[in-house]
């Protein structure tokens, strides 16, 4: 049994990296007496035959077409990312990747993760229960967010702290919320996004619990030119086309804080723009 070169993700919160494994089962069975000539193996012979000298390789499988023959002894591909040795010996260990394969390799896998894992969210959401959602909240409290803003003179980040959220208010009719919150710093001039942040999604509740620590870098003498907003939205699926509905959103802008800081306390969360 062999899974060769399968990509697998490594999950640690929000941040995800590509592991490529190459995993083999393999198992030894004792042998049997069989005549070789004249005479009979016997048990030390028996015993070393399933040694690393001693044991049997299958041969590959791999079919080459005339197109994929090797030229003037060169190796030769016979599938992306993996390679042949023509003339392999017994002990010879199985033909690796070079470096600019694994460059390439890991490249793909990277650039794959965001457009991989959104064709199956959205995929997920197509085959899974919906729920419904109101058309309206109107004016009810959104709910609050714990959290803190300071400046970092000696690193030169802005550090935000998002702990935790309460009393959210629900778009589902049967209250289920499945909240999480994206951190921005947006640019006063243009309204653009410079630098975001996520939170893990907390399933099944309206008091979410973040402890998330983010920095961005700010040179201190731009801080005025920047507002930060967190904006607290709902994973829950309203369907495989249907945009994850804002909870509440805080903006502030940095300019209106004394030193850029922020003590650790209760934001209330406003109303969603329209």
């Amino acid at each position: 049994m062999e899974f060769y070169q399968q990509t697998f993700m490594l999950t640690l919160g929000v941040h995800q990296s590509p592991i490529v494994l190459t995993v083999r089962l393999r198992a030894l069975t004792q042998g049997v007496r069989k005549a070789v000539g004249n005479g009979v193996l016997d048990n030390d012979t028996l015993m070393e035959y399933a040694n690393a000298v001693h044991i049997e390789r299958a041969p590959r499988t791999d079919v080459m077409t005339p197109s994929k023959q090797a030229m003037n002894g060169d190796s030769v591909a016979v599938e992306p990312a993996k390679t042949v040795n023509p003339s392999p010996g017994l002990m010879d260990p199985e033909t690796k990747l070079n470096a600019e394969e694994i460059t390439i390799l890991r490249s793909e896998s990277v650039n794959s993760i965001n457009t991989s894992s959104g064709r199956s969210s959205r995929l997920g959401r197509v085959f899974t229960a919906k729920h419904e959602k109101h058309k309206s909240r109107g004016n009810q409290p959104r709910g609050e967010v714990e959290m803190s803003i300071r400046y970092a003179d000696a690193t030169r980040k802005l550090v935000v702290q998002v702990l935790r959220a309460k009393q959210l208010l629900p778009w589902d009719k049967n209250g289920d919320c499945d909240p999480y919150a994206n951190v921005k710093l947006i640019s006063i001039e243009n309204s653009k996004d410079v630098q975001k942040r996520k939170t893990a999604v907390v399933k099944g509740t309206v008091n979410p619990s973040f402890d998330n620590h983010f920095e961005f870098d700010v040179d201190p003498g731009d801080l005025h030119n920047y507002k930060l907003q967190i904006c607290v939205k709902d994973d829950t699926n309203y369907g495989a086309f249907s945009s994850k509905p804002i909870l509440g959103q805080i903006d502030i802008r940095l300019s209106s804080l004394d030193n850029c800081s922020l003590p650790q306390q209760w934001v209330r969360l406003e109303a969603e723009r329209i």
